[in-house]
């Protein structure tokens, strides 16, 4: 009976033991499987945060038919509700271009997601934009699901378009163009600018865009410039350079201060064109517009316009100027008896001769056949004006060697002197005219200024 007694007790223990741990099992499984619920209930909750937050506009479908989408997506496909889009078929919002890469896309299965790619997609008013668009599949409500990742990037693409419009502009113009960063070190320059400057663009990468400097501006030239290019975002003008041979030459450069984060400047463009050949054409015209022809010196309209602005200097500074007014003597028989090459070249040399004699702010102008004036700007008095006449005319009596013929000529010479004479260009002018005149008529080769006594009736004096 004791062994029996003993193998009952034993047998109960083992039965309490065994449901014991199969009872304590039992609540592990349960607790764990609570967990697992409140963790995966906090994992979709944080999902479906995740999904109506994201920027990014996403759907979800089943073989092709949508079960779930975000706001984003709502806002792209121009639905006022989910319930617009909820149901439908995906392929009612790709366009038919887009249509067959879809549907390839579609049949493939993977947990990874499919790289991205461009597609075109249609809204539900029927406009199409340009979207990149990336799918993966998933579970949705325990069932197998594809997420759809799609983001309109029709203004990409437009800057896309434009930057390789621009890159191809920047490569193919024959304008001149340079990129330099905030700091004015060049970054990149293109064929027309190597072309013009003669610098290839490993030459200049990295270096300050003053390596084009000819050293023709001083600095408060690219002072000011900076200062109008920083405080109005571009600049033009012209600059004078010098190519990487050392010749010197003009450039019209346009400049604009490219901006970026904060309104700060990133970089600086510069649009240049050569314009030296133009300048000097333009220099040209101007030149033979206001100078005499045959010998070069400035003809009536540069020597009136020099005359005033004398007269206003000499007003200002409280100083005096002079006109002279020279008529060759004897210039005519040297045409008539050896013939207009010879008289031509008589005058050129006569006018370098007096050009050497007065200074070098003074000026010489050829205003006829054998007529000359002088602008001496700033003079003492009468005598002063008195001396430089003595001395042209001493200077003209000289022979002159032209051809092997030795040449002698004679001048008269009328002044006149701003301010005692006359108060204006023009009547200084004609007044030194009126005493050339007197002066031919009365005794020839001697020089006399007008007197200021009598404007009106001009009086000569020696």
């Amino acid at each position: 009976m004791g062994e029996g007694l003993r193998g009952v007790l034993l047998i109960s223990l083992l039965v309490s033991i065994v449901v014991y741990l199969l009872l304590n099992s039992r609540f592990s499984a349960i607790r764990m499987a609570s967990q697992l619920l409140e963790q995966f209930a906090e994992s979709e909750t944080r999902y479906k945060s995740l999904f109506e937050l994201s920027p990014e506009a996403v759907i979800i479908h089943r073989q092709g038919q949508v079960l779930l989408v975000n706001k984003a997506a709502q806002h792209l496909l121009g639905a006022e509700s989910p319930g617009l889009l909820i149901a439908r078929n995906v392929l009612d919002f790709v366009h038919p271009d887009s249509k067959a890469e879809v549907l390839a896309r579609m049949k493939e299965s993977s947990d990874k997601p499919l790289p991205f790619t461009e597609e075109k997609l249609v809204r539900l008013d029927g406009t199409d934009f340009l979207a990149e668009v990336t799918s993966a599949a998933i579970h949705f409500e325990g069932k197998p699901a594809t997420q759809v990742l799609f983001r309109d990037i029709s203004s990409e693409q437009a800057a896309r378009y434009e930057a390789q419009i621009s890159r191809a502009v920047f490569k193919h113009t024959h304008e001149p163009m340079m990129v330099t960063d905030a700091k004015g070190q060049i970054i990149l320059v293109n064929a027309a600018f190597t072309q013009v400057t003669g610098y290839e663009s490993l030459d200049v990468q990295h270096e300050n865009a003053s390596i084009l400097s000819s050293g023709y501006h001083d600095e408060s030239f690219y002072l000011a410039m900076w200062d109008e290019l920083k405080a109005e975002g571009q600049w033009e003008g012209e600059i004078t350079n010098r190519r990487k041979n050392g010749e010197i030459y003009i450039q019209r450069a346009h400049m604009s201060a490219i901006k970026g984060f904060q309104n700060q400047v990133t970089h600086y463009i510069c649009v240049m064109s050569d314009i030296t050949e133009q300048k000097r054409e333009l220099e040209s015209i101007r030149f033979q517009a206001l100078h005499d022809p045959l010998t070069h010196l400035p003809n009536r309209i540069l020597f009136i316009s020099e005359v005033k602005k004398a007269i206003s200097s000499a007003k200002n500074n409280k100083q005096q100027c002079a006109v002279l007014f020279i008529d060759l003597d004897g210039f005519k028989p040297v045409n008539d008896n050896y013939g207009h090459l010879v008289g031509d070249k008589l005058l050129k040399a006569l006018a370098k001769k007096l050009s050497g004699a007065v200074k070098h702010d003074d000026m010489v102008s050829r205003v006829g056949g054998d007529e000359f004036l002088v602008l001496l700007r700033n003079i003492d008095d009468e005598h002063g004006a008195m001396t430089v006449a003595e001395r042209l005319i001493a200077l003209v009596k000289e022979p002159l060697l032209i051809d092997g013929i030795s040449l002698h000529l004679g001048a008269s010479i009328g002044g006149a002197i701003y301010p005692d004479h006359a108060l204006n260009e023009l009547e200084l002018i004609d007044l030194a005219d009126q005493a050339m005149y007197q002066v031919k008529r009365t005794d020839k080769g001697r020089a006399h200024l007008c007197t200021p006594v009598n404007r009106a009736n001009t009086i000569i004096t020696e």
